[in-house]
């Protein structure tokens, strides 16, 4: 068994039968089986998973890549944290359902005619947000890294890890939406209409500017969505080639996505040994919080491009939960080198970024439906 540090970038819903297994709390040690590791990967310091719960599935199985779509808002403006996060939601209810729905003798089974139908719940998917600002917190983030709440504890137990239901700050989708969702007919009108009721919810919980506080099923800390950040949230099967069925590759790879996009920009992005996300130098560029459920991820990864650094500011959150940290981002990169009119807009990063999953995944790309 290989013994790596508990870190909380990727959580999972997803337990390999005598696969891996993660000890609870912050810092402590998860065991996980070699063969999950990728070679390459074994000698890094990795995150590993969190908040795990039993699915049968078989390592060795994989079928072929059907096509990922891309699904973009940008065009629509900024979208509500709660909206896209219900779209999520949604489409992975979709897909699991769909799962379920397979005899067991045809797990692997992908008919390649429905690469064009865009509304067949095999698909894979890239969702483009560029949310309202917005602060989440992931499975691992402790409520003391939202600073402004140090002195609340009423509101800091809305945000609580143990609480849940009507009335606190924990994201839930409702069961009966899904139910909904997978009917048989009118798919995505009915999605549309869950999603509409999805990004009504309250958030009792608000920063002292009115910026809603939620925590949510990623891994990850305290992160913030903000105009001028690109999110990207990959909702792919990990079972199906030419993906692993692997977290920590995965998370790496998402790493390599980020890192190949900013090349395009002259920036050499890195990694950290002990935490996740993309670095420029001792200054955070992009941040990664992902989450599976029968090894379909979701959440993903949010790229600064020319956000307002202000509301990073360690007197409200602890980025990351990372102190004496910074937060940069593509614009202030360019401009400490006097190169400003080489900023790209956010449109051109997504256009870039999508290439850049394309070629480190190996996955080809068709255009989806606008979400809004």
């Amino acid at each position: 068994m290989l013994r790596l540090p508990c870190n909380y970038g990727v959580s999972s819903i997803t337990k390999v039968k005598n696969g891996w297994h993660c000890l609870a709390g912050r810092k402590r040690e998860g065991i996980i089986s070699k063969h999950l590791v990728h070679r390459s990967l074994a000698s890094s310091s990795l995150p590993i998973v969190d908040d795990i719960k039993t699915s049968h599935v078989h390592l060795n199985e994989t079928v072929p890549s059907p096509v990922t779509y891309v699904h973009s808002s940008l065009s629509e403006g900024l979208i509500s944290y709660p909206r896209g996060w219900a779209w999520q939601q949604s489409y992975l209810s979709q897909r699991l359902a769909a799962l379920r729905n397979q005899p067991q003798n045809d797990s692997n089974h992908y008919v390649e005619d429905h690469d064009d139908d865009e509304q067949h719940p095999n698909h894979d998917r890239l969702l483009l947000f560029q949310h309202e600002p917005v602060y989440t917190l992931g499975r691992g983030a402790d409520e003391s890294h939202i600073t402004f709440l140090q002195n609340d504890d009423e509101r800091r137990h809305l945000l609580s890890r143990k609480v849940r239901g009507p009335g606190t700050a924990r994201l839930t989708f409702d069961e009966r939406a899904s139910r909904m969702i997978n009917q048989e007919s009118n798919f995505k009108s009915r999605m549309t209409t869950i999603v509409d009721q999805m990004a009504d919810a309250a958030c009792p919980v608000l920063a002292p500017d009115g910026t809603p506080v939620f925590r949510v099923e990623r891994g990850g800390e305290v992160t913030c969505h903000l105009p001028g950040q690109l999110v990207v949230y990959p909702l792919v099967n990990l079972r199906q080639s030419p993906f692993q069925q692997d977290l920590h590759w995965y998370l790496r790879m998402v790493e390599q996505v980020i890192i190949e996009t900013l090349k395009v920009y002259d920036i050499e992005g890195t990694r950290d040994e002990e935490h996740t996300g993309v670095w420029v130098g001792e200054g955070k560029i992009a941040a990664v919080g992902v989450s599976s459920s029968r090894w379909i991820t979701t959440h993903g990864f949010a790229i600064n491009i020319s956000p307002d650094l202000s509301l990073f500011d360690n007197s409200l959150i602890i980025p990351c939960g990372i102190e004496g940290r910074a937060v940069t981002s593509i614009e202030r990169v360019l401009k400490d080198r006097s190169v400003s009119n080489k900023i790209p807009s956010l449109q051109q990063v997504a256009t870039d970024t999508v290439k850049s999953f394309e070629t480190i995944f190996g996955v080809h790309t068709k255009s989806g439906s606008v979400l809004n």
